[in-house]
């Protein structure tokens, strides 16, 4: 994972910590990354509309969903990129990373 995409993440797991304080018990546990604001999942035809919507606005043609991640996966291929350096978190965000890198 790049160092500005962790990042993001992160930004984002904060935003969605202080959108489970202001929902209190409304909040819906569903241990989901991307929600609405009280945890409860995103249903999969709005978010394919908004995707459309999305690509539409930027003069790209509709694709479906996982044919993006397929066209991702072969565009990091033909460029080289190291498939660990996505999967993997940066250093400073893995337990021990100081340990590894300092004397």
């Amino acid at each position: 994972m790049t160092t500005r995409r962790f990042a993001l993440l992160k930004a984002h797991r904060e935003a969605q910590k202080f959108a489970k304080r202001r929902a209190g018990t409304a909040w819906q546990d569903n241990d989901l990354i991307f929600c609405h604001e009280v945890g409860s999942p995103w249903r999969p035809d709005h978010i394919y509309r908004r995707f459309r919507a999305i690509a539409a606005a930027a003069g790209l043609p509709v694709i479906k969903l996982h044919e993006g991640r397929q066209s991702v996966a072969s565009l990091q291929h033909d460029a080289e990129v190291d498939p660990r350096a996505e999967a993997e978190p940066p250093a400073a965000a893995r337990i021990g990373a100081t340990a590894e890198t300092e004397p």
